[in-house]
């Protein structure tokens, strides 16, 4: 039957003898016998295989050893791979763009693994700059010396050690402090600034300094990227030394530490200018570059040097990979420590950015009718909008940032150190919020004033001033921070709330809050005459309310003998200072208490006074840098004396 046939034919093609193993793997006419011609010539072994039945009768042995043979061929496969792996790793840093790139790929088969590293491979041929010793070695050089002779030292050195007569290309000498002197430095960044914006990990950075100078000890080149580091650390330490810091016995002055903090970003400057044209930028000189734009921030104000150093940081963290650290490919390294910094870098610039910009977010924005780009100020639908997320961010604030350090310790178990550093997160984090929210309002805050329409501006605008300066009074009696002073953060929001506090007492002669915004007016000079020995800012932001004040005729009582000035030196004296009383013209009536005196004809529809306060509030909203204001034009008729550079 044709079935049987079938059956009968399948049989006999398994039962016929079939080419060994080394005729089969390179398509050969195999003779089928043992030992078949091919082998026989070539010398080899050959194998047949051995019948059905024999594997099923015999042990299996055959089977085993196969088994155990293609175990081996994996297991050497696994170990050249593991080999290229540690080979590339020696050579390239470690990113968290690298660590996302492998830790997704570790699923993959073997064969398309080697083919993700070639293309990969190729792929960092034009997008990855690969810095060699010898690039960077001839155009910057590293040296130590006593921390102060580094201000007298030569900033270029000549290559070779001596003037060529046809070409001379200098290189850049960065000076570092010794290293007991660094470490001090360190230690004051620990102390008093590192919580401020929390983006480093600090148990790291003791070994970040030994192995730097270790390297220069040895006279070997060290990681850029955390030489960078240091000098942002040196930048930020040296213009937070107060009076207090002296005690560290590194700085003669207070004076000095602060003049050398120039010279520490003027050097982070120069390298980065050198080593992001030949190499990539570590996320450790990405923090170095973050910390010494907070400093620049702090020395004067947003300005085109210090736009032009948080751009580079914003795309050098872009290039690393900091900004997809939380894709879902890169879950199983989230919660490393490696890749916790990188996302607190990423967001301190983010956060920085967003704050600069006049919109808060995205869904604001989609919402704002299109005119609003002409017109230059925000409906005021939109306007409360932004309020009311504001209102919610300050509702959703966690308890503990609003605990004194006594609370703090109490409820949390926390050592007095680590309980003042939130301490003072906390103040700094209402105080710009609270600033946030005034800046916001002013552009409507003297129409609400005489339209029923915007009354609300008004009262957000007033209530967040009060606020400005009373969180400030409070910073400044818990001794939580004695170098609140350094940060513009804490400057600004007093400075434009006393803005707020001067149109408001101009307008409202007879309010009753006439006498506390009298006294919240005083406390917000008081405290600018404080930080002036201590802040140039705040010198200028002195000057100019004190003769906007004089211009108005709005004259704060003299202070007691209990509120005297506290001078760079700590002690409370009544001469030798000149304090905001003097600088102010003389009235005709006797001040007593916190009386303020206001001009009877004084601009009855507060025109001239809303045209320049709201461009001073644009001038800040914009970022601009206060040095650069226009402040002859913002306070038209001031006396010409008051010129800024």
């Amino acid at each position: 039957m044709p079935k049987d046939r079938e059956i009968q034919g399948a049989r006999q093609r398994l039962e016929r003898p079939v080419s060994c193993r080394f005729c089969r793997s390179r398509k050969l006419l195999c003779s089928r016998e043992a030992p078949c011609s091919n082998c026989v010539s070539r010398g080899i072994v050959c194998e047949l295989p051995v019948k059905n039945t024999a594997i099923r009768s015999g042990s299996g042995d055959f089977e085993l050893l196969e088994r155990i043979r293609r175990l081996e061929e994996l297991v050497a496969n696994n170990g050249n791979s593991a080999q290229n792996t540690k080979q590339t790793a020696e050579t390239s840093p470690d990113t968290p763009h690298s660590l996302l790139t492998r830790t997704s790929r570790s699923t993959l088969s073997p064969d398309i693994e080697h083919l993700d590293d070639d293309v990969g491979w190729l792929k960092r041929i034009y997008t990855v700059q690969i810095a060699s010793d010898n690039a960077l070695s001839n155009k910057i050089a590293f040296r130590v010396c006593p921390i102060q002779q580094i201000p007298h030292a030569q900033y270029y050195i000549s290559r070779n050690g001596h003037l060529s007569p046809s070409r001379f290309e200098p290189m850049r000498c960065v000076w570092l402090p010794q290293y007991a002197e660094a470490k001090i430095l360190l230690q004051k960044f620990f102390d008093d600034i590192d919580h401020v914006h929390h983006i480093i990990h600090t148990p790291s950075l003791p070994a970040i300094l030994d192995e730097v100078y270790a390297c220069l000890s040895q006279q070997s080149w060290e990681d850029p990227g955390n030489i960078l580091l240091l000098l942002g650390i040196f930048a930020s330490s040296t213009h937070a030394w107060v009076h207090r810091d002296n005690a560290r016995g590194l700085f003669p002055t207070w004076q000095e530490a602060n003049a050398q903090a120039q010279l520490w970003v003027k050097a982070v400057e120069d390298m980065l200018d050198i080593l992001h044209r030949i190499s990539s930028v570590s996320i450790e000189g990405i923090q170095g570059i973050s910390i010494t734009t907070f400093a620049l921030l702090n020395m004067e104000g947003f300005s085109r040097r210090c736009k032009s150093l948080f751009n580079m940081a914003f795309m050098l963290a872009r290039e690393i990979g900091l900004h997809s650290l939380d894709q879902p490919s890169n879950a199983n390294s989230a919660n490393s420590v490696q890749t916790e910094i990188g996302r607190r870098v990423w967001w301190f610039l983010v956060a920085a950015d967003w704050y600069c910009v006049p919109k808060i977010s995205h869904n604001m924005v989609d919402r704002s009718p299109l005119v609003m780009g002409l017109t230059g100020v925000p409906n005021h639908d939109v306007l409360m909008g932004i309020d009311t997320e504001l209102q919610i961010l300050l509702n959703d604030t966690p308890p503990f940032f609003s605990m004194s350090v006594d609370e703090l310790i109490a409820n949390y178990s926390l050592d007095r150190s680590r309980a003042t550093k939130i301490a003072h997160q906390g103040y700094l984090f209402c105080s710009l919020l609270y600033a946030q929210r005034c800046t916001l309002h002013i552009p409507y805050f003297t129409r609400g004033l005489a339209e029923p329409a915007y009354a609300s501006s008004s009262q957000i605008c007033l209530q967040s001033a009060r606020l400005v300066i009373q969180t400030e009074s409070h910073l400044g009696k818990s001794g939580v921070s004695a170098t609140r002073y350094r940060f513009l953060g804490f400057l600004v929001p007093v400075f434009m709330a006393s803005i707020v506090l001067v149109i408001q007492l101009c307008y409202h002669k007879t309010s009753s809050h006439h006498a506390e915004d009298r006294g919240k007016l005083t406390e917000a000079i008081q405290i600018l005459e404080e930080a002036k020995y201590e802040s140039q800012t705040a010198a200028k932001f002195l000057n100019s309310l004190t003769h906007v004040l004089r211009k108005h005729e709005v004259s704060p009582a003299p202070k007691r003998a209990d509120r005297l000035p506290i001078t760079p030196d700590g002690a409370a004296t009544a001469t030798g200072v000149q304090s905001y009383s003097e600088l102010l013209l003389p009235t005709p009536a006797i001040l007593r208490g916190d009386e303020a005196t206001l001009g009877d004809d004084m601009y009855a529809n507060g025109e001239d006074l809303s045209t320049y306060f709201h461009d001073l509030a644009q001038s800040f909203d914009q970022g601009v840098d206060v040095a650069s204001l226009d402040w002859n034009n913002m306070f038209s008729g001031i006396d010409s004396s008051m010129t800024w550079v």
